[in-house]
């Protein structure tokens, strides 16, 4: 019986996400660890002991550590540390605008309420579900790019190009969808995309599972080379990807995603966009 619940534990600890706080105020660590009982949170005393805290995906920092001026050089020794959440804890405005700098990193005052809302936000980060859903969508001053912000406060910076049903002429209309899990956009050509959470991540997230860099070899995978081949048929068609969706029966931002490579499609769906085009599926799947 004892064997049974040690080992219950024992997966209870390899399962809770890890965290790690340096700051010389042991005051801190117990609030958090109150506030953080569902997480492994560790203490250390100095950024240059960042070092300990590689199997930590929360760094919480409290900016009156003696050592705070040597950041962010100690950064070099985590590695994927742009894949971690890094939160400052500050006193005046200038120290958060300098800790904010990283995309990854956000700055909260010493007080209880701000403690409390950085606790929401670590829970919010570490939900899956809220990393699918927008939050606020706004076109940028050049009308170039997209500023994202999805519901887990992850922020994106999407450029217009990265998108290939867009046309040259101007954004005119955009808003999230309904379900939250996209944003749409309308141009002055009256074409309208539609962008799916997994299109922003593919193109943005380098923690994300399919993110476009993380592996060069997928060119040569199968995905990849439908995706090539559906764009250039439907582009020498002169065809949108909304037009395609019209014709072949498919959502838009299904189509999207196979366009972007994300998803490799059934044999249905091959079907139905061939039919659509007016090819073969082999014209689809072969390579070229």
């Amino acid at each position: 019986m004892n064997s049974v619940i040690e080992l219950e534990k024992t997966i209870e600890e390899t399962t809770r996400e890890n965290a790690c706080l340096i700051s010389q105020n042991q005051a801190y660590f117990k609030v958090l660890q109150s506030r953080l009982n569902d997480f492994h949170l560790v203490s250390r005393n100095c950024v240059a002991d960042i070092a300990e805290c590689t199997d930590s995906r929360i760094i919480i920092i409290d900016t009156k550590v003696k050592d705070i001026g040597f950041w962010p050089a100690p950064l070099k020794n985590i590695p994927d540390s742009e894949n971690r959440m890094l939160l400052f804890l500050v006193d005046t405005i200038d120290k958060a605008q300098y800790f904010e700098s990283l995309h990854n990193s956000w700055c909260f005052n010493s007080d209880t309420d701000s403690i409390d809302r950085m606790v929401n936000l670590i829970r919010k980060r570490f939900k899956p579900e809220y990393s699918k859903i927008f939050s606020e969508v706004r076109l940028t001053d050049d009308k170039k790019s997209f500023f994202i912000r999805m519901e887990n406060e992850s922020k994106y910076m999407l450029s217009g190009s990265e998108i290939p049903e867009v046309d040259a002429s101007d954004i005119i209309e955009y808003g999230i969808g309904d379900t939250g899990n996209y944003f749409w956009f309308r141009q002055k050509s009256g074409n309208t995309v539609e962008i799916p959470w997994d299109t922003v991540l593919y193109h943005c997230e380098q923690g994300y599972e399919y993110y476009k860099g993380k592996n060069r070899e997928a060119e040569t995978t199968s995905s990849q080379r439908i995706m090539k081949n559906i764009k250039s048929l439907r582009n020498n068609r002169g065809w949108t990807i909304a037009e395609l969706a019209d014709k072949s029966g498919i959502q838009r931002p299904n189509l999207s995603r196979l366009e972007n490579g994300i998803h490799t499609p059934s044999l249905e769906t091959i079907i139905k966009i061939a039919n659509a085009l007016g090819v073969t599926v082999a014209d689809i799947v072969v390579k070229k």
